[in-house]
C-alpha cells in the first residue's frame, strides 16, 4: 500500500469450495513480515481483506459551475460610405529612346604564368645496411648508410666492448656514406653490435653482426666444391667399369 508499511497479495486459485478445479477465483490477502524482515508464508483465506483507499487516488474533483462569460452586445462598426479615389488621367512617361551602352572592347586580362609553387619532400630517416651480417675475427664488415645531410659527419663504434671506428668520410652530395668496420683479431666471438650515430650525437641505427673463429667460414665454404668433385670422380669411375663390362668380347678360332 503506498504510503504505508502494509503489503497484500492479489492472485488466482482453483479451491473453490465445491468447485470442479478447472475455474480460477481472485483473491488477495494480507501478506506479514516477520521479526527477521523477510515476507511470511501467505495462507490463503475464503474473506479477503477489508476495502481500503490508496492513498493519493481519492474521487476526482466536481467541475466548477461557473458560467461561461456572455458575449458583447456591441454591434460591428458599419463600413464607411468614402468613395474610392479616382485614377488620374496622366499618361505614364514613354522609355527614353538612349540606346544601353556598348561594352567595351578592352580585352580582360590574360593570366599570369607565374607558376604555384611546388610542395616541399620531406627529408627521408636515415637508414644503415651491412655487407654480411657473420664476418670472421679479422675480417672486414662494409657499413652503408644513407639518408643524410650532404657533407655530415657520422660516427659509429663496435660493441660489446666500445671499440671506435676510425677513418669514416663525411656524407656525398646524395647524403650516403660508405666505410670499412675492420674487426679485430683477438674479438671474442659472439654476437657484436655496430652503431652508428649522427652528426648531432643522436643514434641512427644498430646492427646486428655475428663473429666466427678465422677459418670457419672458409672451411664451411669449401665442404661443397669438396662433395661436388667426389661426386663427379664416382660417377667417372661407375662410366667406365659399365663401358667395359658392355663391350664385346672377341672369339678364338
Amino acid at each position: 500500500m503506498p504510503g504505508t508499511d502494509d503489503w497484500y497479495i492479489a492472485y488466482h486459485r482453483f479451491a473453490i469450495p465445491g468447485g470442479d478445479g478447472t475455474h480460477r477465483e481472485t483473491t488477495i490477502d494480507r501478506i506479514q513480515i516477520g521479526s527477521d524482515g523477510l515476507f511470511q508464508p501467505v495462507v490463503p483465506t475464503l474473506t479477503g481483506v477489508e476495502p481500503r483507499t490508496v492513498p493519493g487516488t481519492g474521487p476526482d474533483p466536481e467541475p466548477s459551475e461557473s458560467p461561461s462569460p456572455e458575449p458583447s452586445e456591441s454591434p460591428s462598426p458599419e463600413p464607411s460610405e468614402s468613395p474610392s479615389p479616382e485614377p488620374s488621367g496622366s499618361p505614364s512617361p514613354e522609355p527614353s529612346g538612349s540606346p544601353s551602352p556598348e561594352p567595351s572592347g578592352s580585352p580582360s586580362p590574360e593570366p599570369s604564368g607565374s607558376a604555384s609553387p611546388q610542395p616541399t619532400q620531406e627529408p627521408s630517416a636515415p637508414g644503415v645496411s651491412v655487407s654480411t651480417s657473420t664476418v670472421e675475427r679479422g675480417g672486414i664488415v662494409k657499413v652503408t648508410v644513407t639518408g643524410l645531410a650532404p657533407g655530415e659527419q657520422v660516427t659509429a663504434e663496435l660493441r660489446s666492448d666500445p671499440i671506435r671506428i676510425a677513418g669514416i668520410p663525411a656524407a656525398d652530395t646524395t647524403g650516403t656514406v660508405v666505410f670499412d668496420v675492420q674487426i679485430p683479431a683477438d674479438l671474442p666471438a659472439g654476437v657484436h653490435t655496430i652503431v652508428v650515430f649522427g652528426a648531432d650525437g643522436s643514434e641512427i641505427a644498430r646492427q646486428l653482426i655475428t663473429v666466427v673463429p678465422a677459418g670457419q667460414l672458409a672451411a664451411t665454404g669449401a665442404q661443397g666444391p669438396l662433395g661436388v668433385a667426389l661426386l663427379g670422380s664416382l660417377l667417372i669411375v661407375v662410366g667406365g667399369m659399365a663401358w667395359f663390362l658392355r663391350r664385346p668380347r672377341r672369339r678364338t678360332a
